[in-house]
């Protein structure tokens, strides 16, 4: 899990060293230590994606409150946060 600045600065440093090789998209977002949050409401965009993945809203506050890591994504300025509970190479969803 990522606990602190530092442990993120690294991870972003070596993000950064995808992007140099071009193994990793420039928008992919930075890394940050997770805070937990709770979900107050699931907007309809949010309600859709999650109901073709199968999960619930329970599964998506699992994610959040089990985060090795934040994801932080700036696109059309809107930010966007993406928790992630794991990181595995071998799972490509598009996600972590």
């Amino acid at each position: 899990m990522i606990k602190s600045e530092s442990a993120a600065r690294q991870l972003n440093e070596a993000v950064n060293s995808l992007i140099n090789q071009g193994l990793v998209v420039e928008s992919i977002g930075i890394a940050d230590v997770p805070i937990p949050v709770k979900i107050e409401s699931v907007n309809n965009h949010a309600a859709k994606r999650m109901l073709e993945r199968g999960m619930t809203e329970s599964d998506a506050q699992s994610f959040i409150d089990n985060a090795m890591v934040k994801i932080v994504e700036k696109a059309y300025d809107v930010e966007n946060i993406v928790y992630c509970p794991i990181f595995d190479a071998e799972i490509d969803d598009g996600y972590c």
